[in-house]
């Protein structure tokens, strides 16, 4: 008998690997007798795993185990240094029968009686797994990609996806229903501003559970697309135009210089934020001077929308959808 170990590579040695037992043959070796027969291990909708129990070598070293059936379609695989064969890919609900034979320097084996085992039902897929990261972000829309969980059986169809919406407190809702990898969102996102996602695989069983929602952050855009400015936005949107206009009105004799203070001081947004909007008011106050005779009026709403929202989205960064009513 010997013992062999080895390690080491061009950089250096490495850990010693378990040591390999090993002897010469015998005067009178033969091949190895019958090997018992195979028995169950696990299993799932598509895969199968055997094992089986050494046999006494004949006096000549085991170099492998044969294993033959329609497990391995009919195929004879050689299988070394282990006891057991997983194979995967199968139909479920199949039954699948093995046999193993131990060959050694002089020869194969008898073979053992065929052992039989049977994949289980189908069942849901596995969550998927969304990236920690986007694949892509700018200021107006997510791409995320994702890697498939198990499919259990039978295949994935279809994928849907969630997200939240922090600028109406909404929870989560269904953005997407397809089999496209990645999905880019685009639809009424803030800049700066963090959403959630969550996504579940179907196959013809049913639904997944959903997978572990991962936030993912928009860039930022802008003299407002930042997160300070976006909170006072939320925070402020249905005071925010009135105080805008009573800023511009106030100001209208002391000159355009002093609107951007005052809204900072009366709705709470940066100076450069607050520049855009003053340029807005003084657009409102070229362009739409007989429609705003009443600043509520739709009139005035819609010449302001068509004459100066344009380079007020410009220079915020956010979009007309986000602008106070």
């Amino acid at each position: 008998w010997y013992q062999r170990r080895v390690h080491g590579n061009i950089v250096g040695g490495g850990n010693w690997s378990t040591p390999l037992l090993i002897h010469t043959d015998y005067g009178n070796a033969v091949p190895p007798p019958t090997t018992p027969k195979p028995y169950f291990m696990n299993s799932g909708p598509d895969q199968l795993t055997f094992g089986w129990t050494s046999v006494k070598d004949g006096g000549s070293q085991i170099l492998y185990y044969g294993v033959l059936g329609n497990l391995t379609n009919n195929t004879m695989i050689a299988v070394y240094s282990q006891l057991f064969i997983r194979v995967d890919g199968l139909v479920a609900s199949t039954e699948y029968c093995l046999k193993v034979r131990g060959v050694n320097t002089i020869g194969p084996g008898s073979y053992s009686e065929l052992f039989c085992g049977r994949t289980s039902l189908p069942s849901i897929p596995d969550p998927p797994y969304l990236s920690p990261y986007p694949l892509s972000a700018s200021s107006k829309s997510l791409t995320i990609t994702w890697s498939p969980g198990k499919s259990n059986g039978e295949p994935i169809t279809n994928y849907e996806i969630q997200r939240t919406d922090w600028w109406i407190d909404r929870s989560f809702y269904t953005v997407y229903t397809g089999n496209v990898n990645p999905y880019t969102e685009s639809t009424n996102l803030l800049p700066a501003t963090s959403y959630s996602f969550r996504i579940r695989a179907w196959n013809s069983v049913g639904w997944s559970n959903w997978s572990a929602p991962i936030d993912y952050v928009t860039d930022q855009a802008g003299n407002c697309g930042n997160p300070d400015d976006v909170l006072v936005y939320k925070n402020t949107k249905s005071s925010m135009k009135r105080n805008i206009q009573g800023c511009i009105i106030r100001c209208a004799a002391s000159g355009a210089s002093c609107v951007p203070p005052c809204i900072n001081r009366t709705v709470g947004l940066s100076i450069p934020c607050a520049q855009c909007w003053a340029d807005e008011g003084s657009c409102t106050l070229k362009y739409c001077v007989t429609e705003c005779l009443n600043p509520t009026s739709q009139a005035c709403q819609q010449c302001s929308k068509d004459n100066c929202f344009p380079a007020c989205v410009i220079c915020s960064g956010v979009p007309e959808y986000f602008f106070p009513p």
